[in-house]
């Protein structure tokens, strides 16, 4: 049987040996990943975004909401990669552990940020919280005392973002709500990578009916000889005819 399948070739602007692409890892933090309640996204997202700009993502980890893996994966991945973003476990609640871990990866301490506090002020008045939401304010704004505030530039008029996300060395955390996540990512772009950074990748797809059986030797030849310089791909769609 005949089956539609679509072939990507990705040229790097220039070979290796003149130019190294970025590289990135990704952390995708919940339990609720882990046990299938929820389907993670983000990862999927921000890998097509850096691959537009020319940074290579080298793993995807999804891990627990537990202070020693977040910790440890955080500490691997920040030596072995350019860029570390982790998703997830930044909110109010108590299984929201991720500036406990960042900061653990790093031997940091844990302050309160009165940046953070004064943007979540914007639009609860501390003055008119209760309890339960002065513990919610507590959560949010306790942070690494080494890390950094990022504001991104808001699409719709270029002003500052609402809230900040935190960098602590080369580990950017992001939310773990998609609709956040995307947004804060799209706003932070331009302040992460500078154009002297990175280089947009060229990117090729061609379609053909034929099995990929038909070819597999020429194009494994193909890719063989030009390793390094160009990448191919071929990727079989089912049923797309």
């Amino acid at each position: 049987m005949i089956k539609a399948f679509s072939l990507r070739t990705i040229r790097r602007l220039r070979p290796p040996h003149l130019e190294m692409r970025p590289t990135a890892g990704l952390i995708v933090i919940g339990d609720e990943i882990l046990k299938g309640s929820t389907m993670d996204t983000n990862s999927n997202f921000i890998s097509k975004k850096l691959h537009e700009i020319g940074v290579q993502v080298k793993k995807i980890s999804a891990i627990g909401d537990s202070v020693d893996e977040i910790s440890d994966e955080i500490r691997l991945f920040s030596q072995r990669y350019d860029y570390v973003f982790t998703t997830g476990g930044v909110g109010p609640t108590h299984d929201d552990k991720t500036y406990i871990g960042l900061a653990r990866a790093f031997n940091d301490q844990l302050c309160k940020s009165p940046e953070i506090i004064a943007a979540i002020e914007k639009f609860f008045p501390l003055r008119q919280m209760s309890g339960d939401h002065a513990m919610f304010v507590d959560k949010l704004s306790t942070i690494p005392a080494s890390a950094e505030l990022l504001w991104g530039a808001r699409s719709s008029d270029g002003k500052p973002s609402n809230f900040p996300v935190v960098r602590l060395k080369n580990v950017i955390s992001l939310p773990g709500v998609p609709r956040f996540c995307e947004r804060a990512f799209i706003e932070l772009k331009d302040q992460l990578f500078s154009s002297s950074e990175v280089k947009p990748l060229f990117s090729k797809t061609l379609y053909t009916a034929k099995d990929e059986l038909k070819f597999a030797e020429k194009l494994a030849r193909i890719a063989s000889n030009y390793e390094g310089v160009v990448d191919i791909g071929s990727y079989p769609v089912m049923k797309n005819r």
